[in-house]
């Protein structure tokens, strides 16, 4: 017996509903032990990675995916700045139905987009 999931239009999941009801999937014994065994490996192929890293006859891509996993563990990922320049924006409603999307799980619709910009193009054209 199978459930349907609330979608709203744009094909997100409806504000209050689980896109996963029943929530993270159980572990299995085998997946703990394969988990335990790959953190046991875990000095030795960071050593691995940093090899590859400083090795000039390694290739050049695969020297930054090697830095590049070595970093993303040691820092985290970085993160991708969002920059808006509010004195950029036409309309105040514009700005508000962006902030409103944010507020809502940061989800901006394709059509609240083509809304904001249909208004736009309309007052460039008056």
């Amino acid at each position: 017996m199978s459930s349907a999931i609330a979608r709203t239009p744009g094909g997100h999941f409806a504000k209050g509903t689980s896109g996963n009801p029943q929530g993270r999937g159980i572990i299995t014994p085998d997946l703990k032990r394969v988990s335990e065994i790959a953190r046991g490996h875990s000095e030795e192929m960071i050593k691995v990675l940093r090899e590859i890293a400083l090795d000039t006859n390694q290739s050049v891509y695969a020297r930054i995916a090697a830095a590049t996993h070595i970093l993303d563990r040691a820092v985290g990922k970085p993160v991708a700045p969002i920059a808006l320049d509010v004195n950029d924006w036409q309309r105040s409603e514009e700005m508000q139905v962006v902030l409103s999307a944010l507020r809502d799980g940061g989800h901006l619709t394709r059509e609240k987009l083509l809304t904001i910009e249909s208004d736009s193009s309309d007052e460039q054209d008056v």
